[in-house]
Formats: structure tokens, C-alpha cells, sequence
């Protein structure tokens, strides 16, 4: 009996191969895109927080320091006798607080006082018991007129003292 033989066939690993190549190339790709989304996440938040930094610190401009001349004493600015009144029962500061609030009040009614010494002061009511006293500032116009204010002076507890101006008689 004679047996036939029968060629032996080689299987093919081109499948096989291929799958591998295949399973290569998904990786690699994959790996790909994680670099490239990382990368624009990384990229997303730092352009994120430079904006928030910029809207953190705003920009605030500097003002510049004119240094006042001072008295004599040091103690404070020097005014030039013309720029307050003098006179009444008020310290330099409160009169110029009140100096202020009078121009103010003036200068609503039509009324340009600009010199300090055609200022009359008269004290009206001696500091009571709360330490409350009145004045009456008639100050000159720019038109020649005089009009009298009056000058409520109340201190507060800070140590500061409140001016409240009302149109004279």
C-alpha cells in the first residue's frame, strides 16, 4: 500500500502580522493624540491664568506727592495771610475746613470770595457746654457785596470738628 503524501502547506502569518501592525500604529496614534490634547490643555490653562492675573492686579496709576511748605514751628502747612480768614475762635484747620464750606456756599449764590482778608469773623455764641459755638463769616464779593454766612462749629469724637454754613442775615 502505498501511501500518498501529501504536501505540507505553510500557513500564512500575513494575518498575523498585519493585526500586529495594525494594533502598532492604534497605539502610536492614540499615544499621539494624548500628547496633542495635553499639550493644548497645558497651553488652555496658562492663557486661563494669565488672564486671571491680569484681572487680579489692576492697574493703578501714581499720584504724585506735592509737598506743602511749612510754618515756622514745622507744625503745619503755611498759608499765606490772604488764603483764610483770620480771627474767630477756630484753630487754622477748622478755619479752613470752614473756609471751604463758606466758598462753597458763596459760590452757589453767585458770590466769588477769593481773599481771605476781606473776610470779617464775629464770634456769635461762646463753646457750650458740648463745646457748640457759632460765628458769623460776612465775606466781600467779586462785585463789592458782602453776605453774611453762618458758622455752626461742632466737635466730634474723633477730635475733628464738623462746620455746617447757613446764608447769614
Amino acid at each position: 500500500m502505498e501511501t500518498s503524501a501529501q504536501p505540507v502547506t505553510k500557513k500564512s502569518n500575513i494575518g498575523l502580522i498585519i493585526g500586529l501592525l495594525l494594533l502598532v500604529f492604534l497605539c502610536l496614534c492614540c499615544c499621539c493624540c494624548l500628547l496633542i490634547g495635553g499639550w493644548g490643555s497645558y497651553a488652555l490653562t496658562r492663557q486661563a491664568n494669565s488672564l486671571n492675573d491680569s484681572f487680579q492686579t489692576p492697574f493703578v496709576p501714581e499720584i504724585p506727592v506735592i509737598p506743602l511748605p511749612t510754618d515756622e514751628s514745622g507744625g503745619g502747612p503755611a498759608m499765606p495771610a490772604n488764603v483764610i480768614p483770620q480771627g474767630g475762635l477756630g484753630d487754622d484747620l477748622q478755619r479752613t475746613n470752614a473756609w471751604v464750606s463758606v466758598l462753597l456756599n458763596a459760590g452757589m449764590s453767585g458770590c466769588l470770595a477769593t481773599d481771605g482778608t476781606q473776610t470779617s469773623i464775629e464770634v456769635l455764641q461762646e463753646p457750650d457746654s458740648d463745646g457748640i459755638w457759632k460765628e458769623k463769616w460776612t465775606v466781600t464779593c467779586e462785585d463789592g457785596s458782602r453776605k453774611p454766612y453762618d458758622l455752626t462749629f461742632t466737635p466730634r469724637s474723633d477730635g475733628s470738628t464738623e462746620v455746617a454754613v447757613t446764608p447769614g442775615q
